[in-house]
Order: structure tokens, then C-alpha cells, then sequence
């Protein structure tokens, strides 16, 4: 990543000519996809090639299906994409640690499709940075998260963190959280005052289910959907198709209520938790609520997002929610008939 400063050279004094600065990035060698075989060490893998500058950004790393993968993560430095096998049982990666990114690291993007994550080591996150950077994308598509029991994206530290654009769809955390000593939940942006910045977030046809482990439900438990409280700048904000089910117990599920003119979108969202107030937002910002549900384990009803009371417990209404299972059991259920929710629950 580059930044030139263009000059007016008509002018015949340096300090008389007008300029402006352009960032711009070069090409840098074609994208390729690496084949990741059954007995690669996946780990050596990435953190090589991400010192490599013959490796470029946004390489692709496609693992076979049913492949199972220990992976160290590292500072990264360069955007890459990881992809499973569509072609059977989904391949797996195990982290020993979290992800971070390299300070004063522009990544164009990093992209995750057709994985199943778990956490090896407790008091881990996904990803955990104090570090300034900017990434331009980040995308889940079609992943699963178990055991990422303090948290599952956090910033901590003052220096400036920029997302511009972040997307999860058809993805699921379960059996997340259980952390005694307290979580900082799915998404902690803690950066403090103007320190985190991030234009758009969506999260579409995804479930948020389980995250105390057996724990006294409250008593280790993700403490929220999208935390930033001291974000300053607007966020769009959207979820739709999503499902939570005994998740963010007693906490407040959104809280930015300092990104004056931001966008929130709730839309199709299944409530089936006793969570705390729905959302604090800032000044100015615009919202858009429908065809939202709760059920009765939800005790502080649906008003703030239009929502309405189905009426029924979420033993109710899901097939075997204890044991994860959450497909609805009525096939005449509004939850149906609408498609509220994550549509993959959906006979």
C-alpha cells in the first residue's frame, strides 16, 4: 500500500502548489489457489507465505473435505481466503490462539467459507487485536464456532482500528462462552473513544445458541451480540434471517450509543432468550424493524424491535434446543411460514 502526494508543478513556489495525497495499491503477483493436501501442516503454510512477498494477497487456500487442520494463528500482514470442500463432511481447524493483524496493516480482505472452528486453549477469541489496522473486508460464509469461550471478535487498546465492511451468513456460534470469570461477548469493540471504526456489518441467516456450557445460565455467558460503546462514528448495522436461542443471558444484546447517525436493521429475527434490553443506540439513528419474534423466554417483550410474543417456550417450539437442535416442530408455525429466523431451522 502506497500513499503519493501529486503537486501542481505549474506553480513556481513549492509552497504555492495545491496538492492532494492518493493511496493506491499495486498488482503485485495474480492470485492463485494453493490445494491444501490431507498431511500439509496448514499452519507453516500461512504464516510462511504470509511473510512471502511471491505469495500474493488474497491467495486461496482450499482444504479437501472431512481435513483437519491445527492452526497457530499470527500477526497478519496480507489478506488471504480459506476454503473447505463443499463435497462432503466439512473440514475442520483447530486454533491455538487468536488471530490478530499486523500494526499499520491495510489488508484488502479475509475470507472464510465451508469451515467448522473450534478453540483449543481457554480464555481465547478469534480474533483479538490491539494493534492499528484497516481491512477493507472480512466475510463468513457457511462456518461454524464452538468453544471460543472469552469472546469471539474484540479490539482492545487505543490505537485505531477500520473495518469497512464485515459479513457472516449462514453461519453458527454454539457452545461459545461458559467463561466464569466473565466474556466480552461476540463482537467487543474496545478501543475506546474514536478509536473503532466500522461502516457496515450484516449478519444474514446465521444462529447465536448455548453460550454457557452448562454454567448457571447468566454465569459465563456471552454478554452481547455487538458491543462498541465508544464508537463514535455511524455504523450500518443489519440483522436478518438470525436466530438466538439461550444466548447473551440478562445482557443487553447491541449497545453503540455513542455512533450518532448510524442504521440499524432487524429484520425476520427469532428472540428465543432471556436476554437483557434489546439495544442502546445514538442520536440520529435510523431504524428498520419487521416481521421480528420472540417466545416467552424472552421476559421484556418485543416493543423496540416490533416484535411479536409467539406465545410459547422455546422448548416449544424447537425440536431438541437443550441438545442444539432448533428446527421448528410445527410445520404450520408462523416461524415457518414467514421463514423468520435462520432458514436453515426451517422444515
Amino acid at each position: 500500500m502506497y500513499a503519493a502526494n501529486v503537486y501542481d508543478t505549474n506553480k513556481p513556489r513549492k509552497y504555492d502548489k495545491p496538492y492532494n495525497q492518493v493511496s493506491f495499491r499495486t498488482a503485485g503477483p495474480s492470485l492463485e489457489t494453493i490445494i491444501v493436501g490431507w498431511d500439509d501442516d496448514l499452519s507453516v503454510m500461512l504464516t510462511e507465505n504470509n511473510e512471502n512477498p511471491d505469495i500474493p494477497e488474497g491467495t486461496e487456500y482450499f482444504l479437501p473435505a472431512g481435513s483437519l487442520y491445527t492452526i497457530t494463528p499470527f500477526e497478519i500482514k496480507k489478506g488471504f481466503k480459506l476454503v473447505g470442500s463443499t463435497e462432503g463432511e466439512m473440514a475442520e481447524i483447530i486454533l491455538s490462539s487468536s488471530w490478530r493483524i499486523a500494526s499499520g496493516s491495510y489488508i484488502a480482505s479475509l475470507e472464510f467459507e465451508n469451515l467448522k472452528f473450534k478453540q483449543e486453549v481457554l480464555d481465547n477469541y478469534f480474533f483479538n487485536c490491539g494493534n492499528s489496522y484497516t481491512l477493507e473486508s472480512v466475510s463468513f460464509f457457511n462456518c461454524s464456532f464452538t468453544k471460543f469461550n472469552r469472546g469471539f471478535w474484540r479490539h482492545q487498546g487505543t490505537n485505531k482500528k477500520y473495518i469497512v465492511d464485515f459479513h457472516m451468513e449462514n453461519c453458527t456460534l454454539d457452545l461459545c462462552g461458559a467463561r466464569a470469570g466473565g466474556t466480552y461477548g461476540t463482537f467487543y469493540l474496545g478501543s475506546g473513544d474514536g478509536n473503532d471504526t466500522m461502516d457496515r456489518a450484516v449478519f444474514k441467516n446465521c444462529t447465536f445458541s448455548r453460550d454457557h456450557q452448562g454454567l448457571e445460565p447468566g454465569k459465563g455467558s456471552f454478554a452481547n451480540l455487538f458491543w462498541a460503546e465508544k464508537m463514535t462514528s455511524p455504523i450500518h448495522l443489519e440483522y436478518k434471517n438470525v436466530t438466538v436461542y439461550d444466548f447473551c443471558i440478562n445482557s443487553r444484546m447491541i449497545s453503540m450509543p455513542a455512533a450518532v447517525g448510524s442504521e440499524l436493521v432487524i429484520e425476520k429475527f427469532l428472540l428465543a432468550s432471556p436476554c437483557g434490553d434489546l439495544y442502546s443506540i445514538g442520536a440520529n439513528t435510523t431504524t428498520t424493524f419487521s416481521d421480528n419474534y420472540i417466545t416467552t423466554d424472552y421476559k421484556l417483550g418485543g416493543t423496540k424491535i416490533n416484535a411479536t410474543d409467539l406465545g410459547l417456550g422455546a422448548e416449544e417450539l424447537f425440536t431438541n434446543p437443550v441438545n442444539g437442535d432448533l428446527t421448528i416442530k410445527d410445520p404450520a408455525s408462523v416461524i415457518v411460514q414467514k421463514k423468520v429466523g435462520d432458514t436453515r431451522w426451517i422444515p
